[in-house]
């Protein structure tokens, strides 16, 4: 069995972490590798037992593993999401953040997690994600997105006007300081902060929620997974993230268009009600 290993060093707790990482994948004979980046040379001192590369990349990587261990927060859980559905390849979260609400796994529960995967007794959780082009593509793609693809306003910039069609047809014209799509993964992110509803991961479906409207009975909006979404501005500086990433200023008139990827990242699950267990422990409790 093979692991491929994403760890954040940006995290005080990483390089410890990894340590114990590489010797409990060494008790099961578990082979760890990783991507060798340069600047995390001292950071990964006294660390052995997993193999890095510089000439691989974790995109190659990953396709060669039989599933990712993301350490970090949820930050680097989404960044690993990606290499998860292009490989098909099963991720599993370590948390060494704050909240941790897409980690699977604890520090202290790291020995029992690495021996049920290895026991194969888990199961998994296909990840609705999406994708968006902009019309004439002035604008650069999104081609994988688990949590959220934003439409907003720049900071300096007035209220925006967005016209918001499905499959074809106008939904509503919305005056608001931007809108959220987001998947169901991203409904207890950006989505659930901006007063959104929390979905079900297991469900396919893409909302929309209008960030500060200026109207008292807008309200979100669930569509199904099949649904093609398409925006319209008629404002000048409108930017587009994508989970979290600048990718450039919408066009006033350009078309906007949001849809459920063909990808899906495949999350490791441990307990059949895993999401709304660690619903009420971490955001309920800790939120």
């Amino acid at each position: 069995m093979r692991a491929l290993i994403i760890p954040n060093f940006t995290k005080e707790r990483t390089p410890d972490l990894l340590v114990a990482v590489a010797e409990i994948l060494n008790e099961f004979g578990i082979e760890g590798v990783g991507f060798e980046n340069s600047k995390d040379d001292t950071l990964r001192t006294g660390i052995t037992g997993i193999n890095f590369f510089s000439d691989l990349s974790e995109e190659h990587l990953a396709k060669t593993c039989d599933f990712i261990c993301s350490i970090g927060g949820d930050g680097t859980i989404i960044h690993s999401a990606y290499y998860s559905a292009i490989a098909e390849c099963p991720l599993v979260g370590i948390n060494v953040g704050s909240l941790g609400f897409l980690a699977q796994l604890e520090p202290e529960r790291l020995r029992e997690g690495f021996s049920r995967i290895w026991r194969r007794e888990f199961e998994i959780e296909e990840r609705t994600a999406l994708t968006a082009r902009a019309v004439p593509p002035f604008l650069q793609g999104i081609d994988f997105a688990i949590n959220d693809i934003v439409v907003s306003k720049l900071p300096e910039s007035n209220i925006a006007t967005f016209e918001v069609f499905c499959d074809g047809k106008l939904i509503d014209c919305y005056r608001a300081d931007g809108i959220i799509f987001c998947t169901p993964t991203g409904s207890t992110a950006y989505g659930l902060a901006a007063g959104g509803p929390v979905i079900d991961p297991g469900l396919s479906t893409l909302s929309l929620i209008p960030i500060c409207p200026h109207t008292i009975g807008t309200r979100p909006i669930i569509f199904s997974g099949d649904k093609k979404i398409s925006l319209f501005s008629s404002s000048d500086d409108v930017a587009v993230h994508g989970d979290g990433k600048y990718y450039g200023k919408l066009q006033k008139g350009q078309r906007y268009t949001i849809e459920r990827s063909d990808l899906q990242a495949k999350f490791i699950s441990f307990r059949e009600h895993e999401f709304f267990e660690v619903l009420t422990t971490k955001i309920k409790h800790k939120g």
